[in-house]
């Protein structure tokens, strides 16, 4: 497989035994940072070698770079992210408690506080094969082969949705939800949000 950084970009990668490629015509210009991404990853964007494989960053839109909030086009899944991160930590924060033991009323405020708070460094937004998704843990474009941008404002507007799901649920509700271990605690906090504004999440991962 080789990629030809020229007018014409070709993107490959093996998917199942497959090589799928996703073709864009490009800009002198964005030629030119193609280029020097292409320097940055060690390969020779004018004599590129058999097997050779390029990932390139997002290209984001006005309302990915310049939002406070996550776009809407990302809002379901960055809802999908939070309802993962909060079963992950009610479930680490009963392990520390003796079996069969619930979380006080102080315990869940802890856990959702600290949700809210996170870091969510290694979330961001993936290109992949030319498409954009959020990614991270609990999503599976995590899964997927693509560069990303994450951390600063990402990490920022996935706080801006825990706070905004709290709001809207007693952080005691969201642990009963997250008690009924039948339906998963998205199925809950989620799928009237991810209506409401209007985006299809690509799923979440089996585990979740």
């Amino acid at each position: 497989m080789m990629i030809s950084i020229v007018s014409q970009l070709s993107i490959c990668c093996f998917s199942l035994g497959l090589i799928m490629c996703t073709y864009a015509y490009t800009s002198p210009e964005e030629d030119e940072e193609l280029k020097r991404i292409a320097r940055e990853q060690g390969f020779d964007p004018d004599n590129p070698k058999p097997g050779t494989v390029m990932l390139t960053p997002p290209k984001l839109s006005a309302e990915d770079e310049g939002s406070q909030f996550m776009p809407k086009a990302y809002r379901c899944d960055g809802c999908t992210a939070i309802a993962y991160q909060l079963n992950k930590e009610f479930e680490a924060a009963e392990k520390k408690k003796k079996k069969g033991a619930t979380l006080t009323e102080a315990e869940i405020l802890e856990v959702t506080e600290d949700v809210c708070e996170g870091e969510f460094k290694n979330y961001g937004l993936k290109n992949v094969q030319g498409v954009n998704y959020l990614s991270g843990e609990g999503l599976k474009a995590n899964d997927m082969s693509g560069m990303v941008e994450a951390g600063g404002k990402w990490a920022k507007r996935l706080q801006n949705i825990c706070k905004e799901i709290m709001g809207n649920y007693e952080e005691e509700t969201v642990y009963s939800y997250y008690q009924v271990k039948e339906v998963d605690l998205r199925a809950f906090i989620c799928d009237n949000y991810c209506n409401f504004n209007g985006a299809v999440p690509i799923g979440t991962k089996d585990e979740f």
